[in-house]
C-alpha cells in the first residue's frame, strides 16, 4: 500500500492543494515558502495524528489554519455577517492490493468518488460547544479563532470513524530542520528502531526495563537514602516518603531508553550522521512492514558531497518496495534520484516531471552536477554555454535595466555547456519560460535542424515558452587558421568595435585576427573585463533579443 494522492484544504500554506505521488521515490522541490515542509506535516497529521512530534489534538492553534481563510472569516464576523467557521481537511488516497485498501474504500471524500483513503478534519466541535460558539459569534469584536472549541476527527472514505493508532499505514519523518526541538524528539529514533524489532523483542526489552526500575528501590544504597528522607519528612500520616519509579506503561521504555551510536548518545552525534542512521532505520522499518512511507526532509543538509553521494546511492537501492517522499533544494539530489520522480511545488499548484524522457532523466542522473533546479525555480531562464557568455549576458542585461542584475527580475542566467536540448525538454515538461542562447559556429542550417522543435526568438508567438537565440548572420572569415569567426567573441568584436575593445582590454591589436585569437584564448578574462567596464557598450542583436524576450519586451526592439 502507498500514498497515491494528498489533498489539503485550509492547512497553513495550502488554501487548496492536490499532490499526486508515485509508488517509489518522489522528489518535492520548490522555492522557500512553497509548502514543502507543510506537505510533510500534512502527511504525518492525517496518517499518524502527529504534528511536530506531539499529538495533533494537543498542538491545535490558529497557526495551523490558512491565514487568508481565517482573516476573511474574522472580517465577516466583525462586520456582523454570517461566516462558515474555518476548518482544515486533509485527505490521503491509498493505492495497493485490493484486499489491503478495501478497508478504507468509499466515496466520503472531497471528490465524491469511490476511492480508498482517510480524511482528517479539524473543525468546530458543534456537539460539545454549539452554544459557546454562538456566543463567540455574537461578540462585538473577534481577534482570533476559538481554538478551544475545535476537535480532530479521522474517518475512512467508507464513513467509519478511526483512530490514527489503528491505521494500517504509518509515516516516518526524518531530517526535519527543527525536529530536535520537538516534544518527544529524544524518543523519536528509539521508536523508529523499535519498529524494526520483532514483537517478542519489544516485549523483552520492556520487561528488562521494568526490572531495572523495580531494582532501583531494592538497591541497599537507595533503601538507606529513603530511610533518611522518610525520617526527615516526619509525615503526619506516619507513612514513609521515598524515591522510586512509577510503574509505567508497556511503552514507557521508549521515552527513557536512548539510542547510542558506538556508545555515544544519539543526541550528541553529528547532524549528518543522525540523518543517515535515522533514514537507514526508517527504511528498514518500512521494508519490514511493507506499508509505510518515509518522509525525508532536505537530506543534503550536514552531509559532505562524498557522503551525500554514498547516502543517495544507498537510498536508491533500498526503495524498490518502499515509498519515499523527499524535499530538497539540491539539484544534485534531484538529479541523482532521477528527475522523472520530481514534483515541482508552488503553494496550491504542483507539476510533475513524469513525462520527461527516460534518456534525459538518465543523462542528468549520470551527470548530476547540472543546475537543473535553478531552471525549475526561476521565473525565466537564459541558458548559455559557458562562463564567458554568462558574464556578457549579465552585463548586457544590467545595461538594459538600469543596473539591475537579471536575478533581481527572477531571470536566471545559467551556464549549461552544450546540453541545451536537455534543459529545453525539462522546461517544456513543466511549462517554464526558457531561452537558449548559443553561437551559430558558422552553420545556421545545422542549428535550425538541431532546434527544429523550438522557435527562433523573433519568430516566437506570445505563448511560446521555450525558444532559441543565435546570431542569424555569418561574419566574414579572416586569414588565420584555427579561429572560429562566428562565436560570441567575434560578435562582440563587431558590436563593441576595435577601438573600444582595445581600451577595455588594455591591449593594442594589429588587426581583427589577432584580437579574436587573444579573445578566444582568454575567454573568461575578456568577459570579466567587459562585465567590469565603465564604458557604454553595444551588444550583438541576438543577445539584446534574448534579454528583451526574457523581460517580456521583444516587441520594443
Amino acid at each position: 500500500m502507498h500514498i497515491k494522492e494528498l489533498r489539503v484544504f485550509g492547512f497553513k500554506r495550502f488554501r487548496e492543494a492536490s499532490i499526486s505521488f508515485s509508488e517509489g521515490i518522489n522528489i518535492v522541490v520548490g522555492d522557500n515558502d512553497s509548502g514543502k515542509s507543510t506537505l510533510l506535516e500534512a502527511v504525518t497529521a492525517v496518517i499518524d495524528g502527529q504534528y511536530r512530534g506531539a499529538p495533533l489534538m494537543r498542538s491545535l492553534s490558529e497557526d495551523l489554519f490558512n491565514k487568508d481563510i481565517v482573516d476573511e472569516c474574522l472580517c465577516l464576523l466583525n462586520n456582523e455577517k454570517p461566516c462558515i467557521p474555518p476548518s482544515i481537511v486533509i485527505e490521503v488516497v491509498f493505492s495497493g492490493e485490493e484486499d489491503t485498501v478495501a478497508l478504507y474504500k468509499g466515496d466520503f471524500n472531497s471528490c465524491g468518488v469511490a476511492e480508498s483513503g482517510i480524511k482528517l478534519e479539524i473543525a468546530i466541535d458543534a456537539e460539545s460547544f454549539s452554544d459557546e460558539y454562538q456566543d463567540f459569534v455574537a461578540a462585538k469584536s473577534h481577534h482570533g479563532l476559538p481554538i478551544e472549541y475545535y476537535a480532530c476527527s479521522w474517518t475512512t472514505f467508507a464513513r467509519k470513524s478511526i483512530r490514527p493508532a489503528s491505521i494500517k499505514f504509518k509515516s516516518t519523518l526524518v531530517g526535519a530542520g527543527n525536529s530536535l526541538a520537538w516534544p518527544g524528539s529524544k524518543a523519536m529514533v528509539t521508536r523508529i528502531a523499535r519498529d524494526v524489532l520483532e514483537k517478542s523483542d519489544q516485549i523483552a526489552i520492556s520487561q528488562v526495563h521494568r526490572r531495572m526500575r523495580t531494582g532501583f528501590s531494592a538497591d541497599q544504597t537507595v533503601i538507606s537514602i529513603n530511610e533518611k528522607i522518610s525520617e526527615s519528612a516526619k509525615s503526619l500520616t506516619n507513612k514513609s516518603v521515598a524515591f522510586g519509579f512509577e510503574a509505567g506503561t508497556v511503552n514507557s521504555w521508549e521515552n527513557e531508553v536512548i539510542t547510542k551510536l558506538e556508545d555515544i548518545p544519539f543526541s550528541n552525534v553529528g547532524d549528518g550522521t543522525k540523518s543517515i542512521v535515522s533514514t537507514e532505520l526508517a527504511l528498514a522499518k518500512s521494508e519490514k512492514r511493507g506499508g509505510n512511507v518515509v518522509l525525508l526532509e532536505e537530506p543534503e543538509n550536514h552531509l559532505s558531497h562524498t557522503r551525500l553521494n554514498m547516502f543517495l546511492e544507498g537510498v536508491k537501492s533500498r526503495c524498490e518496495d518502499v515509498q519515499l517522499i523527499i524535499t530538497t533544494h539540491s539539484s544534485f539530489v534531484a538529479n541523482k534520484l532521477e528527475l522523472r520522480n520530481l514534483i515541482l511545488l508552488n503553494g496550491g499548484n504542483s507539476a510533475s516531471m513524469r513525462d520527461l524522457s527516460e534518456d534525459t532523466s538518465r543523462f542528468f542522473m549520470k551527470a548530476p552536477g547540472y543546475k537543473t533546479l535553478r531552471v525549475l525555480l526561476c521565473d525565466t531562464a537564459i541558458l548559455v554555454e559557458g562562463d564567458a557568455d554568462e558574464l556578457v549576458v549579465q552585463r548586457a542585461y544590467m545595461d538594459a535595466s538600469d543596473g539591475k542584475l537579471p536575478i533581481q527580475d527572477g531571470v536566471d542566467v545559467i551556464s549549461v555547456g552544450t546540453s541545451f536540448l536537455r534543459f529545453l525538454e525539462v522546461a517544456d515538461v513543466i511549462n517554464k519560460r526558457v531561452i537558449a542562447m548559443t553561437d551559430n559556429d558558422g552553420n545556421i542550417g545545422a542549428l535550425e535542424k538541431k532546434y527544429q522543435g523550438y522557435k527562433y526568438v523573433t519568430l516566437a508567438q506570445e505563448d511560446e515558452l521555450q525558444v532559441v537565440s543565435y546570431a542569424n548572420r555569418l561574419l566574414e572569415k579572416g586569414s588565420m587558421e584555427g579561429i572560429n569567426y562566428n562565436t560570441l567573441e567575434a560578435e562582440m568584436y563587431e558590436s563593441v568595435g576595435a577601438e573600444m575593445l582595445s581600451k577595455i582590454l588594455g591591449k593594442e591589436f594589429k588587426d581583427r585576427d589577432s584580437a579574436l585569437k587573444y579573445m578566444e584564448g582568454n575567454k573568461t578574462e575578456v568577459a570579466l573585463k567587459i562585465f567590469d567596464s565603465v564604458e557604454t557598450l553595444s551588444y550583438p542583436e541576438y543577445i539584446m533579443q534574448t534579454i528583451a524576450w526574457a523581460r517580456g519586451e521583444l516587441d520594443e526592439i
